[in-house]
């Protein structure tokens, strides 16, 4: 029986506990065992069919030199005695390490050692990883392949056959990047649209240089105070701001993204590639099934995210508020203990949660068994883990909520429901007429900070479900996260990351023309 959900830490545990009969692994696991386990280590099974072994891929083990080195005579020397017979021999018996250097198995310590012995017998029918830059596209989907497989989600060979076909299209997104005109640059238009507007810049500093002179000498004092956050916002916000504005216009990827810039020049072509994306399915028959990695899919997940958390998270703050508004036994108390949440960091939060709700281990499926319901796969459909990143957010965003609203709250003179009370108005229309709209200064910029927030909670997706099942519940920061650091396209993650940008700041603008238009209304 395989462990639902598995990963390297639950799989040490179980075996340390008895609970665990046989595990496939690496010689890197030998480290995790307790010392009181009793074990073995034998090569994989033959296939039944062909009667050959498995072929398990095995690791290279390398030493590299810096261009930069200035000693490269004394770096070749130490490189040349860390590969020799006896650096591997002394690794091996001293510091528990299984040699690269088959020669070391020679050594009549290694040759007694059971575990080395299978593990030296195993490489007789592994393969070595391929030392390509396009391996790195393979870990994160094989491993979704895989568990869909373990779990009986999808067949092995049409799973397999519809990796291929994704692979083959990222490489083929990578190699075009490499077989660029190196001569191909950017427009003419903008290599002369830079000089002038570095010229008008400079051109408007020279007219004004005696405002400036004279603004200088009445506030130095002010812009001395201003000028280290300004520094900062110019290195960490507005420079990396403007470095992916430049990127989203080229082809950058893994394998050109040292060449020069303007060899790289794509212009709008990410942008196209992105709004352009009507693929939204993919497969025919009975195979024929949503793309997850579709733009408007994520788009639509994205929404439906940030508005159910929002409206939720804010819902419930409000309610939360006005309870603890009221002079309740244990007020400070609860409000200690609702505000907890808010104080942990939110990536040890959403750890905590995934853990909960671990199909075979959570204890949220054990509570379910106990009052007899049957425990739920939560990562299988898309359904159970959307619900999954929704309950782990609301427990992070409603502390926030529920102190902002409870501070507005308070801010409200009492004497207006005293006046209220008089003139015979009841909780409803207190409420109504009272509370909610002088609230609403604290609510409008509140809820526009939780919508930018929950639209870009990367850690609660990332951490809880990972996107499951198959990315089908990633959100856009996500993604693009995924096309840059898996898919390594990233000149196409930055165009990404300026989508998202300008769907915040068009939020963000008819947010506010909606407030404005509702105070010229009262």
């Amino acid at each position: 029986m395989l462990p639902e959900e598995p990963n390297s830490t639950l799989v040490s545990e179980l075996f340390n506990q008895g609970r665990a009969a046989m595990v496939i692994s690496g010689p890197w696991m030998l480290g995790e065992i307790a010392p009181q386990i009793d074990y073995g280590v034998a090569t994989l099974p033959l296939i039944s069919e062909s009667g050959r072994p498995l072929a398990p891929w095995v690791a290279v083990e390398g030493l590299f030199m810096s261009p930069w080195s200035r000693h490269r005579a004394a770096s070749y020397r130490v490189m040349e005695f860390l590969t020799r017979r006896s650096a591997a021999e002394t690794m091996a018996i001293s510091g528990g390490q299984l040699p690269a250097n088959l020669s070391a198995f020679e050594h009549p310590q290694l040759a007694a050692n059971r575990a080395a012995v299978a593990f030296r017998s195993q490489l007789d029918s592994a393969v070595p990883i391929p030392n390509l830059p396009e391996m790195t596209l393979l870990w994160a989907p094989l491993e979704n392949v895989l568990k869909k497989v373990v779990k009986g989600a999808a067949q092995p060979a049409a799973e397999l056959q519809r990796l291929q076909r994704k692979l083959e299209r990222d490489i083929a997104a990578l190699e075009a990047s490499r077989q660029q005109d190196a001569e191909r640059g950017p427009p003419v238009w903008l290599q002369g649209a830079v000089p002038l507007l570095l010229l008008a810049v400079v051109t408007a500093v020279i007219l004004r240089r005696r405002r400036i002179a004279e603004s200088w000498r009445r506030n130095r004092t002010a812009y001395l105070y201003v000028l280290p956050a300004m520094l900062g916002m110019l290195l960490l916000v507005f420079f990396p701001l403007l470095y992916g504005l430049l990127l989203s216009f080229t082809d950058t990827t893994l394998l050109n993204e040292n060449s020069p810039l303007a060899s790289r020049w794509l212009g709008l072509d990410n942008y196209v590639g992105i709004l352009g994306d009507w693929n939204l399915w993919y497969g025919e028959g009975a195979e024929r099934s949503i793309n997850f990695d579709n733009f408007y899919w994520t788009l639509l997940v994205t929404v439906c995210w940030t508005v159910s958390n929002v409206i939720i998270s804010v819902g419930l703050a409000l309610l939360l508020a006005l309870a603890l508004h009221r002079p309740i036994f244990g007020r400070t108390g609860f409000r200690l203990l609702l505000i907890l949440p808010w104080a942990i960091p939110n990536y040890i939060t959403a750890l905590v949660w995934k853990g909960m709700f671990h199909p075979q281990f959570g204890v949220i499926n054990q509570a379910l068994q106990i009052f007899g319901i049957a425990p739920v796969a939560w990562f299988d459909s898309v359904g159970a883990s959307f619900f999954t990143g929704l309950v782990t957010n609301l427990w992070l965003s409603i502390p926030f909520m529920m102190v902002v609203i409870l501070g507005g709250l308070q801010s409200i003179p009492r004497e207006l429901y005293e006046a209220a009370r008089v003139e015979g108005a009841g909780r409803w229309f207190q409420f109504r007429s009272i509370t909610l709209p002088l609230l609403k200064p604290v609510l409008v910029p509140a809820t526009i900070l939780s919508v930018v927030w929950t639209f870009n909670m990367f850690n609660v997706i990332y951490l809880v479900s990972d996107g499951a099942p198959a990315g089908a519940n990633d959100i856009l920061i996500t993604r693009a996260f995924r096309i840059g650091f898996e898919k390594y396209q990233y000149a196409y993650a930055a165009a990404y990351s300026m989508v998202i940008l300008a769907l915040l700041f068009c939020y963000a603008l008819w947010q506010t023309r909606v407030s404005r238009a509702l105070e010229v209304a009262r």
